[in-house]
């Protein structure tokens, strides 16, 4: 389906979550097996060798709010004898990684109610800069935690908040009368803390600054982050929603 078929069936309500959630399809719409991989991907693929400790027993991972593989992809060619799952609420990106990508399972689901997946199926499960969409984030928090295996460990990348508030975003172009985008919303480190320490499911988690060694420019999308320098020198990300914010790596390890 075409991106401007997308977007109409959106406008019609045919896509209901994706009519509250920002529309990003004309950026991952696309497979190219030959494009580099996503410094944040490397940054888990690297967590996932540590991990191993250079066994090459069968494991299995899903990518949750994967849309259409390429980090599934990506971790296949890091790890071919890992078995690897994506799960997207988009019918498109998931048709578009069945086409591209044979060697993953795809399934249309929604990570709120993977009700498709059973209990204790996978090694390592991620979420990878999907939180920002999520009004809530200990419903799919819990269901990360179920269809992770015992010992299993859960890698979460969103923006974190350093400071006790949590923060909702609602935002609209000033030329659109549609209804209102939902998107980099944002959950303190203490409100996750709260939540994971008397889970009876985690054994420890920890938090993770991830510094970009490049640059991002601005892009035609005003929603689209890029980067600029902090007052220490570090990278920060900024928006046209007026934010700025740094990237975390939340590693969560099962018991």
């Amino acid at each position: 389906m075409k991106v401007a078929k997308l977007r109409e069936n959106r406008k019609m309500g045919k896509l209901s979550f994706y009519n509250s959630v920002v529309d990003f399809t004309h950026i991952y719409i696309k497979f190219d097996k030959r494009a580099k991989p996503k410094f944040l991907f490397t940054l888990i693929a690297d967590k996932i060798k540590k991990l191993l400790k250079g066994k090459l027993q069968t494991k299995k991972l899903l990518d949750v709010g994967g849309g259409r593989g390429v980090f599934a992809y990506y971790i296949k060619q890091c790890f071919p004898k890992m078995e690897c799952t994506c799960i997207d609420i988009d019918k498109e990106l998931i048709k578009v990684g069945r086409q591209h990508n044979k060697e993953c399972t795809y399934i249309l689901g929604d990570a709120n109610h993977m009700d498709q997946l059973g209990s204790h199926e996978f090694d390592f499960v991620t979420f990878l800069g999907v939180l920002s969409g999520c009004d809530d984030f200990k419903t799919v928090f819990n269901e990360c935690f179920r269809v992770c295996k015992k010992t299993g460990v859960i890698f979460i990348i969103s923006a974190f908040n350093d400071y006790g508030v949590d923060r909702l975003v609602r935002y609209r172009y000033s030329h659109d009368t549609g209804p209102w985008k939902r998107c980099y919303n944002l959950f303190s480190k203490q409100s996750i803390s709260k939540f994971l320490k008397p889970h009876p499911l985690v054994k420890k988690w920890k938090f993770e600054r991830v510094f970009f060694p490049f640059d991002l420019p601005k892009q035609k999308d005003p929603i689209r982050s890029w980067t600029e320098r902090d007052l220490s020198g570090n990278r920060i990300f900024k928006n046209g929603l007026g934010l700025e914010y740094h990237l975390d790596i939340l590693s969560v390890f099962l018991k």
